[in-house]
């Protein structure tokens, strides 16, 4: 399905939350901080970015928005309207509150994989109208 990196300063969140995403298909990679996601993400591409907001070296809010077209979805123990709409200005997808539950999970992911879909048929019909249009200008 694709690859996740889950940034958190909880070594056991990140551990159950590698396993939720193993088992809906992600190959998973984990971090602690804002640098050891920056390494991260420098090796190579990521489909989705679970973050935390409030990590020892900096905010979760440091690493939005991606350049890089991932989906960034802000994982927070301490949720409120402000953290959200801060995290969904920031170009995040989505805020779960801490516990996350699995259900919760795979219907974001769920939601985000549809989104993805529009998106890329929405380019194919874009391309192939730009290719028709093109044609019709012919002599």
């Amino acid at each position: 399905m694709g690859r996740a990196l889950i940034v958190d300063d909880d070594p056991s969140f990140r551990l159950g939350l590698a396993a939720v995403l193993r088992l809906e298909g992600f190959v998973t990679a984990t971090a602690a901080t804002c640098r050891e996601a920056l390494d991260e993400l420098a090796r190579g591409s990521v489909d989705v970015l679970f973050v935390d907001v409030n990590l020892p070296d900096g905010s979760g809010f440091d690493l939005l928005p991606r350049p890089d077209a991932a989906s960034v979805i802000v994982v927070t123990a301490e949720p409120s309207l402000s953290v959200a709409d801060e995290a969904l200005s920031l170009g995040a997808w989505d805020c779960l509150a801490k516990p996350v539950e699995r259900m919760r999970v795979r219907m974001t992911l769920a939601s985000l994989a549809r989104e993805r879909r529009m998106r890329e048929e929405i380019n194919r019909l874009r391309d192939e109208l730009a290719s028709l249009a093109g044609e019709g200008q012919r002599p």
